[in-house]
């Protein structure tokens, strides 16, 4: 069984890395904008972006932090969590927990190192900074892998899944993005770099709403008929609010609508709201999608074989129906 703890973990490691990593990749773009085209981009022009990219690696490191503690909590004995990395194997849990252990020393490291100094120009600050984004993709990876490798949850058992948690998490990476910026630099959301950090959260946003519909496909169309049973405990029962009101509605639909507002025509005014609120309903949906896919795979309130039967006579109802058609 899969808690609340392990749900925990898995939205803050996968949304926190991903924060990680655009942390990272944002401020060593701009410090190598410092350095080869002066004229065009002023010190005091990249001082608000700089600021803003060092505390989304900030938050994000406070996020996997937090996900790394609700693991070991989790795990029951968390003095033993050292073995993994002591005695390293080629599971996919001890590359999990080597990659969590990068992004929390190396991340650590450079949201420390960034106090002195938001840029990327000292030699270790760089090499920290392009060390700390390969680890930190492979967590947000990771998250999503980590329910496929439960190949006994017919639900789970899909490439799609993954996708589908890696897009949720980069796409709640550019929120806190958003976020931080609206807590310390408003201004940047109006700038190039937010600009272009919203356009990529919109098309997150756009493809996650195309993976989303790729996984109710193959659930439905599965030939084991487990999954579509469990699928139907997201569309249309005990779960159906988490998933279209918490996930479709307020998590996908809203941020995206939001999103495009904010960026093809919202006053300057209000720009900063729409996209707080975007960014804030964007890491509610992201939550609600882990939280409704976990507890669809492993909640017993359903009497599977039951719903398996019922399933096979709808489906030979409609075929028989169809051959009436015709």
């Amino acid at each position: 069984m899969i808690s609340d703890l392990a749900i925990a973990y898995l939205f803050c490691g996968g949304a926190g890395a991903a924060a990680v990593a655009l942390g990272a990749l944002v401020g060593l773009a701009l410090s190598r904008c410092r350095q080869h085209d002066r004229r065009v981009l002023a010190p005091t022009a990249l001082a608000r972006p700089l600021r803003a990219a060092h505390r989304c690696l900030q938050a994000g490191w406070c996020l996997v932090a937090f996900g790394a503690l609700c693991l070991l909590i989790d795990l029951g004995r968390p003095e033993r969590a050292h073995l993994l990395l002591a005695y390293p194997t080629s599971s996919l849990i001890s590359v999990g927990s080597v990659a969590l252990s990068l992004v929390l020393g190396l991340g650590g490291a450079l949201a420390l190192t960034g106090e002195v100094a938001h840029d990327y120009r000292t030699p270790l600050r760089r090499l920290l900074g392009i060390a700390v984004v390969p680890p930190a993709l492979v967590l947000v990876v990771y998250t999503g892998v980590l329910l496929q490798w439960l190949a006994t949850v017919a639900l789970w058992s899909t490439p799609l899944l993954p996708a589908l948690f890696s897009l949720s998490s980069l796409s709640a990476g550019c929120a806190v993005f958003t976020l931080t910026c609206v807590l310390v630099e408003p201004r940047v959301l109006r700038e190039r770099v937010g600009t272009v950090v919203g356009w990529v959260e919109i098309a997150l946003l756009t493809a996650e709403a195309v993976a989303v519909a790729a996984f109710c496909g193959w659930a439905l169309s599965s030939s084991d008929a487990a999954a579509s049973v469990r699928l139907l405990m997201l569309a249309d029962g005990p779960l159906a609010s988490w998933w279209w009101a918490g996930f479709a509605a307020a998590g996908v639909a809203a941020p995206l609508a939001l999103c495009l507002l904010g960026r093809m025509g919202a006053a300057r005014q209000v720009l900063s709201s729409l996209l707080a609120v975007a960014a804030v309903l964007s890491l509610v949906g992201s939550v609600t999608l882990r939280f409704s896919v976990v507890e669809a795979g492993q909640r017993p309130s359903f009497d599977d074989a039951a719903l398996i039967r019922s399933l096979a006579d709808d489906r030979a109802l409609s075929l028989a129906e169809g051959v009436d058609g015709v």
